[in-house]
């Protein structure tokens, strides 16, 4: 003998319906935007021994109240951009980047992230590292 289940019919949820959280605390549901960082820029910055040189990146807060964090990709010589690091902190506005070598032309992006949002491309920001001088 073969029993059958039965199940209730499932019904549809708002988007806007109240979730509570493990605190007991009542949360909306919401869809938005993230905004760009603002005003990338990058800079040479120290020279490493040996065979690098750093580059500094700088950008300002985007203008939504959500960002908590930025992904930062970078480009060589104009090709793909490839993460390169991942900065909490929406007041985290800069960046090292000790992974360069002298002579290379670099370009960087900085995206805003929230949890697993993730916002627009900055302004792109190029650099060219000096030839190799330092010791």
């Amino acid at each position: 003998m073969v029993a059958l289940l039965t199940l209730p019919a499932l019904r549809a949820v708002p988007a806007s319906a109240l979730l509570s959280s493990s605190t007991g605390a009542s949360q909306q549901l919401s869809s938005g935007t993230l905004a760009a960082p603002r005003n990338l820029s990058a800079a040479v910055g120290t020279c490493l021994r040996g065979n690098s040189v750093t580059v500094q990146l700088t950008w300002e807060e985007p203008l939504d109240p959500v960002t908590d964090g930025y992904d930062i990709f970078r480009s060589t010589g104009g090709g793909a951009y490839q993460l390169i690091a991942t900065v909490s902190g929406r007041a985290t506005t800069g960046y090292t980047d000790a992974t360069t070598t002298f002579s290379t032309t670099y370009g960087y992006v900085v995206r805003s992230t929230r949890n697993l949002w993730t916002g627009p491309d900055s302004n792109p920001a190029s650099i060219t590292t000096p030839v190799k001088g330092c010791m």
